[in-house]
C-alpha cells in the first residue's frame, strides 16, 4: 500500500528544481535568463539591420554562416581550451569580448556609419567568442552542481534558452519600432553584466572538483577518436548535424518572411520567433492547417473562398450561394447536348446552331453578329500563365470565372488583395488581365443593355 509520502507531489517538484539549492548554480541561472535573452534581442535586430541595409536574402544567410562557420570548424579546439583553463576565468573573457562587440555594433547603428561588411566582421568575431563560450558554459554545469543534479541543471538551461528565444524577440520588437536598432545592441551588451555578476558572485570553495586535463600531443585527435568510436556519442552528433544543416535556416527565413511574404515589419518578424519559441516549450504536436487545393479543382477553390465581400460589406449567405453557382456554371460552361427549336427538323439545326446571326424579336434586325458570344463569356486576354507563381495563377483561375463585374471585383479583392504570397510581378499581371475583362464585361453588358 502506497503510503501518504509516496502520493505526495512535492518530491518530485523537488526533484524539478533541486540544481536551483545550490547557491552558484542559482546565481548562474539568474545571470543567463537575463544574458540569453539580450543575446536572443541582438539576434532579431541584427537581422532586420541587414534587411534595412541589403534587403537581400543571401546577405542575411552569409551573416549567419560566417557566425557559426567558426564553431563548424573550431568547435572541437574550444573544447580543449575548456579542459585547460580555468572555465570561470574563460567565461569573464568570453562575456566581456561579447559585450565589447555589441557596444561597437550599436555604436556604429547609433552614428549612422554601419555598413553591411562591417555586420560581417563583427558577426564572425563573435562566432569566434562562441568558439570558446559554448563549450566552457555546457562543461561549467558538471563544475557547479555536480554528476547528481547536472540532469537537472542541463534541463533547466533548456527552460531558459527556450523563455529567452520569447522574451528577447519581443522586446526587441517593440524597440526597433519605437527607438530603433541601436538600443538593442547597447541592453544586450549591458546583458552580460548579469553573468559578470553571478560570476564575481559564485563561491569557488563549493565547485565540484574538476581536475584540469594536461596538456599533451594528439590530446584533440584522441576525442574525436572517442567520439567516433562510441555510438552513444556518435548517432546523436551525426543526427544533430543533419537537424542543424536543414532545419536551423529559421534565423534567416523567419525575417525574410516577416519583410517580404507578409509585408510586415520587425514586430512581425519578432512574433513569428516567438511562436518558434513557446511551440518548444508546449507539449504535444501543434495542429497544422491543411494545404489550399490544386489551382485546377474548380468547385473547391470556389468553395474555400473565404467571406466574399463588396464595396467592403460581406455577402448575405443566400448571395453567397447565388454568386458561387453562377460562377461555377460560367466556368464550367454547358454540358449537355444543345436544345433544338420546337418544330424544327432531325437534320435542320437552329439559327444559333448554325452559327448564323442572332434577330432581334422586336424589330426583326440581326444587331449581334454571329461571331460575338454572349455576356461573360469574351475571350480573356493573353497571360502568360508558365511564368507566373502556383499562387498567382490560381487567383487567374478564378478571374477568369468572372462572369459579371461584382464576380470580377470579388475574385480580385479575395483571391488577389488579400494573397500576401503573390509576387508584386504577377500582381501587375493579374491588374492587367483584371482591367480588360472588365472592359469586355461592361461592353457586353452595353450591347445587352
Amino acid at each position: 500500500m502506497a503510503s501518504i509520502r509516496d502520493l505526495n507531489p512535492r518530491p518530485t517538484l523537488g526533484r524539478m528544481f533541486s540544481s536551483l539549492r545550490i547557491p552558484n548554480y542559482r546565481r548562474y541561472f539568474g545571470g543567463q535568463a537575463i544574458s540569453l535573452s539580450g543575446t536572443w534581442m541582438q539576434g532579431v535586430a541584427q537581422a532586420w539591420l541587414v534587411l534595412d541595409l541589403t534587403g537581400s536574402g543571401t546577405a542575411l544567410g552569409l551573416v549567419s554562416s560566417l557566425q557559426f562557420l567558426p564553431v563548424l570548424l573550431f568547435g572541437p579546439l574550444g573544447g580543449v581550451i575548456a579542459d585547460r583553463f580555468d572555465k570561470r576565468r574563460i567565461l569573464y573573457a568570453t562575456q566581456i569580448s561579447a559585450a565589447l562587440l555589441a557596444v561597437a555594433l550599436g555604436t556604429l547603428v547609433a552614428t549612422g556609419l554601419v555598413e553591411v561588411w562591417m555586420v560581417f566582421v563583427i558577426a564572425s568575431m563573435l562566432g569566434f567568442v562562441t568558439v570558446v563560450d559554448n563549450p566552457t558554459r555546457q562543461t561549467f554545469l558538471h563544475q557547479m552542481v555536480g554528476p547528481e543534479n547536472l540532469p537537472n541543471a542541463v534541463s533547466l538551461n533548456s527552460v531558459v534558452i527556450s523563455a529567452a528565444r520569447v522574451v528577447g524577440p519581443g522586446l526587441a520588437g517593440t524597440l526597433i519600432l519605437t527607438v530603433g536598432l541601436a538600443p538593442c545592441f547597447f541592453i544586450n551588451a549591458a546583458s552580460y553584466l548579469a553573468v559578470l555578476f553571478a560570476l564575481h558572485r559564485m563561491d569557488p570553495e563549493q565547485f565540484y572538483p574538476q581536475p584540469r586535463q594536461p596538456r599533451r600531443k594528439g590530446q584533440l585527435r584522441e576525442g574525436l577518436r572517442y567520439v567516433w568510436a562510441t555510438p552513444a556519442v556518435r548517432v546523436p552528433l551525426l543526427m544533430m548535424a543533419i537537424v542543424g544543416t536543414l532545419a536551423y535556416e529559421f534565423q534567416v527565413v523567419l525575417p525574410l518572411l516577416a519583410r517580404f511574404t507578409f509585408d510586415g515589419d520587425a514586430r512581425q518578424a519578432a512574433m513569428l520567433r516567438q511562436r518558434d519559441a513557446i511551440s518548444a516549450l508546449l507539449p504535444g504536436e501543434p495542429e497544422l492547417p491543411a494545404l489550399p487545393p490544386p489551382p485546377d479543382d474548380r468547385h473547391d477553390e470556389i468553395r474555400d473562398a473565404a467571406d466574399p465581400t463588396l464595396n467592403g460589406k460581406p455577402l448575405t449567405p443566400p448571395d453567397r450561394a447565388a454568386v458561387e453557382a453562377e460562377v461555377v456554371s460560367h466556368t464550367e460552361g454547358p454540358q449537355d447536348e444543345p436544345q433544338r427549336e420546337p418544330g424544327a427538323d432531325e437534320g435542320e439545326l437552329t439559327t444559333e446552331q448554325k452559327g448564323g446571326e442572332t434577330p432581334d424579336p422586336g424589330t426583326g434586325k440581326e444587331p449581334f453578329p454571329a461571331e460575338e458570344k454572349p455576356r461573360g463569356s469574351e475571350k480573356p486576354p493573353p497571360v502568360a500563365e508558365k511564368q507566373l507563381s502556383g499562387a498567382a495563377q490560381s487567383a487567374l483561375f478564378l478571374l477568369k470565372g468572372a462572369a459579371t463585374p461584382i464576380e470580377l471585383e470579388i475574385a480580385w479583392k479575395e483571391q488577389v488583395i488579400k494573397n500576401k504570397t503573390i509576387p508584386a510581378a504577377d500582381k501587375v499581371e493579374l491588374q492587367k488581365f483584371k482591367d480588360e475583362k472588365l472592359k469586355a464585361l461592361q461592353g457586353g453588358d452595353r450591347r445587352t443593355a
